[in-house]
């Protein structure tokens, strides 16, 4: 690694690797300690002794097992995942890794009461690749209140959830925690 140098970057935020191996003569291992890293984007740059700085813009992405940003074209929305729902977490995750959502709409948007996306593409196209449904996991320790997320499910049904999650415009408790074993919420 003599004469090699790794980088994470991120406007003024740099990040040295805690161990750099080369493993051949196009790729490397490293290892980060992202403890207290600036969550965001950052820049991957690879200098050679003697060559140009390499630079992969948004190469690489900090976040927390426990913050998502949603990306819409009215802009970025920083959701918080409860630590008590963890099927319903990972289910909304895996979606997530999966770029299950990448260009998914929200379809319903009824005023003072929800905005629901996470199963249709422009057009009301249905998504394809939903997974089964998973176990409701609702506690009225998450109620259904204004500024939390929670997952969508089929009428009757309470373990039914699969992709479709909606936000909470209003306090939809009295109506929601109710209906249908409660819809579980995941995320603030």
């Amino acid at each position: 690694t003599a004469g090699l140098t790794l980088t994470l970057e991120r406007g003024q935020s740099i990040i040295q690797p805690t161990s750099l191996n080369v493993v051949n003569s196009s790729e490397l291992n490293a290892s980060f300690d992202l403890l207290n890293a600036v969550l965001g984007d950052y820049d991957v740059v690879v200098v050679v002794a003697g060559s140009q700085p390499q630079r992969i813009t948004g190469g690489f992405r900090v976040g927390t097992a426990n913050r998502v940003r949603l990306e819409t074209t009215l802009g970025d929305v920083v959701i918080e995942l409860v630590p008590d729902a963890p099927i319903t977490t990972q289910n909304f995750l895996q979606y997530v890794t999966d770029h299950f959502y990448d260009g998914t709409i929200f379809h319903r948007v009824v005023t003072d009461f929800v905005v629901q996306g996470g199963g249709f593409l422009p057009g009301m196209i249905e998504q394809v690749g939903v997974r089964p449904p998973i176990m409701n996991e609702f506690s009225l320790n998450r109620s259904n209140v204004r500024g939390t997320l929670a997952m969508a499910k089929l009428g009757n049904d309470p373990n039914s959830a699969t992709s479709e999650f909606f936000f909470n415009l209003s306090d939809n408790s009295a109506n929601l925690d109710s209906q249908n074993g409660g819809f579980t919420v995941f995320a603030n």
